[in-house]
């Protein structure tokens, strides 16, 4: 059986960078040894205790190999230039100005397409090769932006972010996602996994029909032109919803990420452990102090059982750059019952998500 490489680096590697970037990927990686079969490929050093953890939820005990033949598990990197064109931001970019869903988005290549800017308006600017929710900064037309190729687009006042997977085969799912100040991910949640349509998001009915009516046509053009069988794996369109005027309206597509996603595995996660609980969430936080065993030990009156009708998975060893946890529940109700008895029983952990 060959192993998976967990590059979740995918992104810099794609864009530029000659070598993998361990740091990066080792933050991500355990995430596939709850939810995959294969063996792991990683030069990180799993502690037995961590390992035997593995195997409890799981059933099986992981295997870890430091010299193996992989295939890429977050990222392809097989077709490198219909990945870039996929997963540059230019492309989502174009489509946004051509079909006109973002007023006052500009691709500029030269200070002087500064002109087109509006003097009353902040503007976000994004580098359209970076990575995900990575490397954005605040401009106006008199403090522009300090270099070109970049993308330009209006400061909405943003309040929820979701996305649509795309599956290969066509399916589609959707979620709630949450993010920090930086634009940067630290959840994700399902109402119903079983049922992960845009009807059963949390927000859905603040929307009126209207808006949701030109999202879903906006959503078919969308995945029409990101759609290839050239490529295996499936793609997120990212979207959220902003508020102009006291009303919410939606930003149908903000980036896509042609590849796994946190939001993938989340939903992964969820029909693991999910059983007959509905609501489920991935959740990333600032890294306690504790270190493993002490973590694991906190929790325990929480943690997943299969007979329990909520629980909480720690997936996360100690060496990492966050704690991940794992939420399952029979419906937000219970879900957010769960999420404060953890937040009471981890008292010194910083949870940047409310729910």
């Amino acid at each position: 059986m060959k192993s998976i490489k967990v590059n979740a680096d995918y992104e810099a590697v794609l864009f530029g960078k000659k070598e993998s970037l361990p740091v990066i990927n080792q933050a991500l990686e355990f995430l596939a040894l709850f939810v995959d079969t294969r063996p792991l490929f990683s030069l990180k050093n799993y502690s037995e205790e961590y390992l035997q953890h593995v195997e409890y939820f799981t059933g099986r005990k992981p295997v870890i190999k430091k010299s193996a033949d992989f295939e890429n598990w977050w990222g392809e990197l097989k077709d490198l230039e219909l990945e870039k064109r996929l997963n540059s931001k230019e492309m989502s970019t174009r489509l946004n100005i051509e079909y006109g869903w973002s007023k006052d988005t500009h691709f500029m290549t030269q200070a002087e397409d500064l002109s087109a800017l509006r003097d009353d308006l902040k503007y976000l600017a994004k580098n359209p090769f970076g990575m995900s929710g990575q490397n954005f900064s605040l401009v106006s037309k008199n403090d522009p932006p300090k270099s070109y190729p970049v993308i330009v687009e209006p400061l909405l006042d943003r309040v929820y972010d979701f996305s649509h997977y795309v599956f290969p085969n066509g399916q589609r799912i959707c979620y709630q996602n949450f993010v920090d100040k930086r634009y940067q991910y630290r959840g994700t949640v399902f109402r119903d996994y079983t049922s992960p349509t845009r009807e059963n998001l949390k927000f859905s009915h603040e929307i009126s029909n209207e808006e949701w009516q030109n999202f879903d046509e906006a959503l078919d053009v969308i995945v029409k032109a990101y759609q290839t069988p050239a490529l295996k794996s499936g793609f997120s369109v990212d979207s959220f919803v902003y508020k102009e005027s006291d009303e919410l309206k939606i930003r149908a597509l903000s980036e896509v990420n042609y590849r796994r996603t946190m939001g993938e595995v989340a939903f992964e996660l969820a029909l693991k452990f999910g059983g007959l609980r509905g609501w489920s969430m991935l959740l990333l936080s600032k890294k306690s102090p504790l270190d493993f065993g002490s973590l694991k030990k906190k929790i325990a009156p929480i943690e997943w059982t299969p007979e329990y009708s909520r629980g909480v998975v720690l997936l996360s060893p100690e060496d990492v750059r966050y704690d991940i946890f794992f939420l399952s529940a029979l419906n937000e109700k219970e879900g957010v019952q769960l999420m404060k008895e953890m937040k009471s029983l981890l008292p010194d952990t910083e949870f940047p998500v409310d729910i």
